[in-house]
């Protein structure tokens, strides 16, 4: 079965791969500018009892 890929959906598929790259370019640098690669606990949930794991011994 052959789907028909319209205009509509390949634009819509590019804006939100740009979504995706600008995103992802921010968290690059927010973490290049904060020196930190964990900001919140959702960043890296394992990175992040590491770290706090390190805090209290």
């Amino acid at each position: 079965m052959v789907m028909r890929v319209t205009s509509q959906t390949q634009q819509r598929n590019a804006l939100n791969n740009i979504f995706r790259i600008t995103e992802n370019m921010f968290n690059a640098q927010k973490e290049i500018t904060s020196g930190k690669k964990i900001h919140k606990p959702s960043d890296d949930p394992s990175g992040m009892r590491d770290t706090l794991a390190l805090r209290t011994n």
